[in-house]
Order: C-alpha cells, then structure tokens, then sequence
C-alpha cells in the first residue's frame, strides 16, 4: 500500500514539474496522464495549450529527456483540447 501511494505521488509532482518544460517543448495539447495503480485508477493532468501536431510522439521525447522513472513513463494518455473534450487516447509505453 505504501508504495503504491508512494507511486501515485512521484506521478502526481512529476505530471506537475512538466508543464512548464511540456509548453517549452511545443506540446500543444491538454494531457491527462493516468496511472493504473490499484482500483481505482488514480489520475493527474497537466496541461499545455491547444493544437500541435503528433503530441505522443513529443511527449515520449520530453519523457526521455528529463529521465521520467516508469510510473510516468508507462501510463496511459489522453490527449484533449482545452475544453476537455476527449480526442485521442493511447496505451502504448512512451
């Protein structure tokens, strides 16, 4: 139980700590970054504008690039517009 609270924290303050790098990277989409640890899912959101063009494939390299651990790594994404409208979604490990 502990680590699992312990994981939905370190995803909660990572999700958090790339906003400001996902706008600097050119991320223009809302991301909802959600993490399968337990039932039910727990979920953190961090957002960066609307627009953009392949945004997963943005978001992989910004993952990299800070050395994300795997909680954040291997979560789901859904990808929306400002509004939260749902527009995309993706289960594949970034």
């Amino acid at each position: 139980m502990k680590k699992r609270i312990l994981t939905l924290l370190l995803a909660a303050m990572m999700a958090v700590s790339l906003f400001p790098a996902a706008a600097l990277a050119g991320i223009e989409y809302t991301i909802y970054f959600q993490y399968n640890i337990g039932t039910p899912t727990k979920s953190t959101i961090v957002q960066a504008g609307e627009g953009g063009a392949d945004p997963v494939y943005k978001l992989s390299e910004l993952l990299e690039e800070i050395n994300a651990p795997e909680p954040i790594r291997s979560g789901y994404a859904f990808l929306g517009w400002d509004d939260g409208t749902h527009i995309y979604s993706s289960e594949s490990e970034y």
